[in-house]
């Protein structure tokens, strides 16, 4: 069982802020993560990240990492799902619009809570709640809501002892 789920967020904005060409040691460690099952993320994440130029970094180097680092989205987490979509909608305080938004099926949002709270792990996402938010639901509040933790990346990589 995974530890750590990675939002979309993590990896664009390491993407963004350490870049692989200046960076290699850093993406060499994440790699090292993944591969030894510390850290995942979902399928649906993968598909965000695809969404950008193939010729994109990240895109290269999310193809590069162990097939169970992307975990898919089964049979066995729909209960954790429609637990997820249940809360946000119970919500009166989010506008149908960030409702909508939120159980879109190609947005990874409610498909990595659902799956963090079937597996038992901790999001890592750069998200910051927002309870009084109406226009969008927030991973860290929903998360919240239905007994998941959230985590920044820093502190994901101070709970695993990295350093670099």
């Amino acid at each position: 069982m995974p530890d750590y789920l990675l939002d979309t967020n993590i990896l664009i904005a390491a993407k963004e802020l350490l870049p692989m060409d200046i960076f290699p040691s850093f993406w060499q460690k994440l790699y090292d993560l993944a591969n030894s099952g510390y850290i995942h993320s979902i399928t649906k994440v993968k598909e965000e990240v695809d969404r950008g130029n193939n010729s994109d970094p990240l895109v290269s180097w999310c193809n590069t990492l162990p097939s169970s680092f992307f975990i898919s989205f089964d049979s066995s987490i729909i209960p954790s799902y429609r637990t997820v979509i249940s809360w946000s909608q119970g919500c009166s305080i989010y506008t149908p619009a960030a409702l909508a938004e939120f159980s879109r099926v190609d947005i990874a949002d409610a498909f990595l809570v659902a799956t963090a709270l079937k597996l038992g792990c901790l999001i890592v996402t750069n998200e910051v709640s927002a309870p009084q938010c109406k226009s969008r639901v927030k991973i860290p509040d929903v998360a919240r809501g239905v007994g998941v933790g959230c985590i920044s990346f820093n502190d994901m990589l101070r709970r695993l002892h990295v350093s670099l």
